[in-house]
């Protein structure tokens, strides 16, 4: 991390309680645009391949924090949510750092859809809201 990073705690002047991060989400994803959801949509778990490293405050904040979140198999929703970015921008960043094999993707299995009783009894147990 460098001194003039807006995201370290000490430049709290960068911060606005009710916006987050004066940082736009386009700067933090260096310009990246690519589209990563095949790869990398809500559920796909990702892990670091690696422990972080000194060097790592070269790939900036966001990816250098997702190394250092990701040394449990972590998925991605759950990783926007404890970043406090949007998903666009974490997927985008976990594609540079997928193509630097800093993270890998572990392959998910069919996903379960819930059974009929479960989604009456959810609508039953919202009805009773």
């Amino acid at each position: 991390m460098t001194a003039s990073d807006p995201l370290q705690p000490d430049h709290q002047h960068w911060l606005d309680d009710d916006a987050g991060p004066v940082v736009r989400p386009y700067a933090l994803a260096a310009g990246t645009t690519v589209a990563a959801t095949e790869e990398f949509d809500l559920i796909a778990v990702v892990m670091a391949s690696r422990a972080p490293a000194p060097g790592d405050a070269a790939l900036g904040t966001a990816s250098a924090r997702i190394l250092q979140l990701c040394q449990e198999p972590l998925s991605v929703v759950d990783l926007s949510a404890r970043m406090n970015l949007p998903v666009g921008v974490v997927r985008a960043l976990l594609a540079q750092l997928a193509t630097r094999d800093l993270i890998r993707r572990s392959p998910t299995g069919p996903v379960a859809r819930p059974s009929e009783e479960t989604f009456k009894a959810v609508i039953h147990g919202l009805r009773a809201l």
